[in-house]
C-alpha cells in the first residue's frame, strides 16, 4: 500500500515522518509555519479513523548533539494550536521516555519526538536505531518529500519494519502528483524556467528537461556561465570557468531535441554586489569588466513573458535576479507575474526551489500558482529523475503479489530439507507443504518454476540417500502436476532442461550442495544457477543466515527481479509481529540444552519481554550460578558468569526471570530410568534433572495464560522420552489455551515445532516458524544474508 487514502487507521499507533524544518526568529517564535500547515490533513486523517499520532521530524541541523534553540519542543505550543487539542512532547526519541508515552498514547492523541537530528544515528542511516523508532509504533506514513532524497534512518530504514503498512501522506502524494503532472503529463508548450546562482547545481535537472520541454529559459547567475561559454564578455559575474565545456555541451542538446533555448539578451549591472551599488543598463554579452549582472533587462523579461503566457505547462525553478535587493527584484517580478496570469488563461504552473517559492511569497501571487513545491534539494533530483531514497522505500515492494510472472522462468530457492525414515519415505512434510502457495502462486500465473534445493549435509560429493529425487513423487502428487528432474544443477543439460520449460511446468534440480561450492559460497557458481530463470525468489526462511550461493550470491544477478515468497514474507511478519509490535504481556519461553547457543537470543528479548521463562537444560546452568546443587544435569561451567550477568541484567530492565523450582530427575539419560521428584536445587549427585515438576508446570502456565504475545524457542524437558514429556505438554497446552482466548503465539525452532505437532495442537498456535538457526539469529537480530540480498544489501 502507497497511499494512505484507504487505509484504516483506527486503534494504530502511526509514525509519521514529517518535515516541521521550520525557520525560527531570535525569540523562538516560528516566522513561516507552512510546512507544518501542509501536514495537517495527514495527520487529521489518521485522528479522524481513531488512530493516534508519533510526530518525527527534524530541526536545523544540529549534527548529532543536543543544541536548545533546535529542539522541537518549541514546535509543540504552535502545533497544538493549529490541530486544535494539545500535543504531548517526549524529550527523547528512542528512550526511555518515548517508548513509554507511545505505549501510553490513547486514540486522538498526539506525541511529538524530540529532534531526530540530536541522534548521529539518523543521518548516519543506522539500522538499530530505526529499529528502535520502529517499536513505537504500527504503521509508517512518510509525509516529508523535502527529505525525500537523504539516506536517513527515519527515512529509509524505519519502513522496513512495516512491510505492509508504510504509506505516503497526503503531503508527499500530492508533490509527487504535481511534479509528475509537469514532468511526466505535460500539456504542450512546456516552458521550464531555470534560474539560481549555479550551473554546477542545474546540471542534472536541464539534461532531463531538455527531452520533454518545448522552451527552455535560462536566467539567473548560471546564465552568465552559459553567455561566457558562447563567447560573450560577463565583466564581473558569477562563473563557474569549470562548466564552460558543460555549458557548450547543454546548448548542444537543445538544439539536438528542438528546445528553444531562451537566454537573456540584455540586464541590469551593479558594481557592487549591494542594494545601493550604481545601475547600469547592458547587453547580456557586453558586460564591461567590473560591473556584475544582478537582473535581467526589459527587453528579456517582455521575451520572457510572452513565451510564459502562451505556455500549457510551465515549470520554475530558481530566481530570476537578486530579488532580495529591491533594485533587482523587478525581472523575478515580471517572470512570477507571467506564470500567475499564464495560470489564469489555465496553464498548469509548478514552482519549486526555496527561493523561487520565496519570491512568489514576497510578491503575494501564491494563490495564484497551480502548485507550490516544499521541497529543495528533493524536487530538484525528482526532476533529474533520480530515485528517491525515502520515495523508493514506500514504494519498494520485495513481494511476488507485485509481479507479472507470465512467460516467466522462476528460479525458486526452497527447504525441502525434510526427515525421511530409512525407507526413504518423508516423516515430515511441513517444509515441502509451506512452500506449495508460493509455488502455485507462479504456476498459476503463466510461469515455470526451477526449483532449488538442498537435502541433509552431503559436504559436496554425491550421495544417493540425499538425492532431491527421493522426493519428486511427493512433490508432484502435492503440486498435482509431473514434476521433471534435473540430474544436476548446472551445465549444458540442466540449461537446456529449464529452457525446454512451458509455462505451467516444475524442474526440481539435484541437492544444491553435492557442489561444494554451493557451502563455500561462490559467486561464479552462483553465475552458472543464474543462468537458469528470469526471475529469482527466495522462499527459504531455514536457509537465509546462510553465506551459499543460492542464498546470498545468486541473487546478485537478478537485479529488479528478486522477490521473497511467501514463506519467507510469513515468517518476517509474524516474527516481527512478535518482536516489535508485541501486546503486553510479552513472555517469551526458551528451553533447550545449552546456554551457550542461546546468550544472543536472551540479551535480545530481555529489551522486549515482560517475562522470560528460563528452562529445559539451560536452567541448570541458571540454578547453579545461584549456588544450587544439580547433580549430574547439564551444565556449561564457563558460562555460570555470563548466568549471573543475565540476571543482573533483567532486574536492570525489570524483566521478570523464571527459572523452574522443581524437576522429574533419572539416574540416567533413558526413560526406563528411576524417576524422583525434588527441588530443581536440590538434586543429589548422579541424578540428572529431565523434564519440569508439577509445581514449575503450574507457575509457568499462570504466566502464560495471563500474556497477549508468547515466543517460545526450544523444549522443556526430554520431550521425545514419554516420562519426561509432560512439562513440554503442559507448556504447549498453555500456549495453546492462551491463543485460544487472544494472544498471540509464536513457536519456532525443530525441537518446539515437534513438541507441538507430537501434541496436534499446531492449530491452537497463532504460528509455528518453520526455521531453527535462522529463527534464532533474525530475533537476536542479525542482518541475515539471504534477507538483505533480496534487498539488495551485498557485503561480501
Amino acid at each position: 500500500m502507497t497511499s494512505m487514502d484507504k487505509y484504516n487507521f483506527r486503534g494504530k499507533k502511526v509514525l509519521v515522518r514529517v518535515d516541521f524544518n521550520v525557520p525560527l526568529d531570535e525569540d523562538l517564535k516560528i516566522t513561516d509555519n507552512t510546512r507544518i500547515v501542509l501536514a495537517l490533513p495527514t495527520l487529521m486523517k489518521i485522528l479522524t479513523d481513531g488512530g493516534s499520532v508519533i510526530i518525527m521530524t527534524h530541526l536545523g541541523r544540529p549534527k548529532g548533539k543536543f543544541v536548545e534553540r533546535l529542539s522541537v519542543k518549541y514546535l509543540v505550543e504552535p502545533l497544538s494550536k493549529l490541530i486544535g487539542k494539545e500535543v504531548k512532547f517526549s524529550p527523547d526519541c528512542i528512550g526511555p521516555v518515548a517508548p513509554k508515552m507511545a505505549k501510553e498514547l490513547k486514540p486522538g492523541e498526539i506525541l511529538m519526538l524530540e529532534n531526530l537530528r540530536f541522534y548521529p544515528e539518523e543521518t548516519q542511516g543506522d539500522e538499530t536505531f530505526a529499529r528502535q523508532l520502529a517499536k513505537l509504533g504500527d504503521a509508517f506514513v512518510m509525509n516529508a518529500f523535502g527529505t525525500a532524497h537523504r539516506t536517513h534512518s527515519s527515512i529509509t530504514e524505519v519502513p522496513k519494519f512495516f512491510p505492509y503498512d508504510k504509506m505516503f501522506g497526503f503531503l508527499v502524494e500530492s508533490e509527487i502528483n504535481h511534479i509528475d503532472k509537469a514532468i511526466r503529463h505535460a500539456k504542450h508548450p512546456f516552458t521550464a524556467i531555470i534560474g539560481g546562482s549555479k550551473v554546477s547545481s542545474k546540471i542534472g535537472v536541464i539534461e532531463n528537461l531538455l527531452p520533454k520541454v518545448d522552451n527552455l529559459i535560462i536566467a539567473g547567475a548560471i546564465v552568465h556561465t552559459i553567455i561566457k561559454a558562447m563567447g560573450g564578455k560577463v565583466g564581473s559575474s558569477l562563473v563557474e570557468d569549470d562548466y564552460l565545456d558543460t555549458a557548450r555541451k547543454l546548448i548542444e542538446q537543445a538544439k539536438k531535441y528542438h528546445v528553444n533555448l531562451i537566454l537573456p539578451t540584455d540586464t541590469i549591472v551593479a558594481n557592487s554586489f549591494s542594494n545601493d551599488a550604481q545601475i547600469q543598463h547592458f547587453e547580456a554579452d557586453k558586460i564591461p569588466d567590473g560591473w556584475m549582472g544582478l537582473d535581467i533587462g526589459i527587453r528579456s523579461a517582455n521575451k520572457f513573458a510572452e513565451i510564459i503566457e502562451k505556455s500549457e505547462t510551465i515549470l520554475w525553478n530558481g530566481p530570476i535576479g537578486v530579488f532580495e535587493f529591491e533594485n533587482f527584484s523587478t525581472g523575478t517580478l515580471r517572470v512570477a507575474l507571467s506564470v500567475a496570469r499564464a495560470t489564469d488563461l489555465g496553464a498548469f504552473s509548478l514552482i519549486g526551489g526555496g527561493d523561487s517559492v520565496a519570491a512568489v511569497n514576497k510578491f503575494n501571487l501564491a494563490r495564484k500558482i497551480s502548485y507550490i513545491s516544499t521541497a529543495g534539494g528533493a524536487l530538484l533530483e525528482y526532476i533529474e529523475g533520480k530515485s528517491l531514497p525515502g520515495i523508493t522505500a514506500i514504494k519498494q515492494s520485495y513481494s511476488i503479489d507485485d509481479v507479472d510472472f507470465a512467460g516467466k522462468r522462476v528460479l525458486m530457492r526452497v527447504d525441502f530439507n525434510v526427515p525421511m525414515d530409512e525407507k526413504g519415505e518423508i516423516t515430515d512434510d511441513t517444509r515441502i507443504v509451506s512452500a506449495l502457495p508460493t509455488i502455485l502462486k507462479v504456476l498459476n500465473e503463466g510461469a515455470s518454476v526451477i526449483l532449488i534445493s538442498h537435502l541433509g549435509r552431503p559436504k559436496g560429493k554425491y550421495r544417493p540417500e540425499l538425492s532431491n529425487k527421493l522426493i519428486l513423487d511427493f512433490l508432484s502428487k502435492s503440486l498435482n502436476c509431473p514434476v521433471k528432474f534435473a540430474p544436476d544443477c548446472i551445465g549444458e543439460e540442466t540449461e537446456q532442461m529449464a529452457r525446454d520449460l512451458n509455462p505451467g511446468e516444475v524442474l526440481l534440480l539435484e541437492n544444491i550442495r553435492f557442489h561444494i561450492e554451493e557451502t563455500e559460497g561462490s559467486e561464479a557458481f552462483a553465475k552458472q544457477l543464474a543462468k537458469l530463470g528470469d526471475i529469482y525468489i527466495m522462499n527459504a526462511f531455514g536457509t537465509v543466515h546462510r553465506y551459499h550461493s543460492s542464498v546470498y550470491y545468486l541473487p546478485k544477478f537478478f537485479e529488479g527481479n528478486r522477490y521473497y515468497g511467501y514463506l519467507v514474507e510469513s515468517e518476517m511478519n509474524h516474527i516481527d509481529r512478535a518482536l516489535y509490535h508485541a501486546e503486553p504481556e510479552f513472555t517469551g519461553i526458551l528451553g533447550g540444552s545449552k546456554i551457550s547457543t542461546k546468550i544472543q537470543i536472551i540479551e535480545a528479548l530481555l529489551n522486549k519481554v515482560d517475562n522470560l521463562i528460563i528452562t529445559g537444560g539451560i536452567a541448570y546452568t541458571f540454578i547453579k550460578a545461584k549456588g544450587g546443587r544439580i547433580g549430574d544435569s547439564i551444565v556449561e561451567e564457563s558460562y555460570l558468569d555470563v548466568a549471573k550477568d543475565i540476571m543482573n541484567l533483567a532486574k536492570k530492565k525489570n524483566v521478570n526471570i523464571y527459572l523452574p523450582i522443581d524437576t522429574l530427575i533419572a539416574d540416567k539419560f533413558s526413560n526406563n530410568a528411576q524417576i524422583n521428584h525434588v527441588e530443581i536445587d536440590k538434586i543429589p549427585d548422579k541424578w540428572i534433572g529431565m523434564d519440569i515438576g508439577i509445581k514449575s508446570a503450574n507457575l509457568f502456565a499462570e504466566i502464560i495464560e495471563k500474556s497477549k504475545t508468547i515466543l517460545w524457542n526450544g523444549p522443556v524437558g526430554v520431550f521425545e522420552m514419554n516420562n519426561f514429556m509432560t512439562g513440554t505438554l503442559r507448556i504447549a497446552l498453555s500456549v495453546a489455551r492462551a491463543t485460544d482466548k487472544g494472544a498471540y503465539s509464536i513457536v519456532g525452532g525443530g525441537d518446539s515445532t515437534a513438541a507441538v505437532n507430537k501434541f496436534s495442537i499446531q492449530n491452537r498456535i497463532s504460528y509455528v516458524s518453520t526455521a531453527g538457526g535462522a529463527l534464532l539469529e533474525y530475533i537476536e537480530g542479525k542482518d541475515l544474508p539471504g534477507i538483505k540480498a533480496i534487498k539488495g544489501n551485498f557485503d561480501k
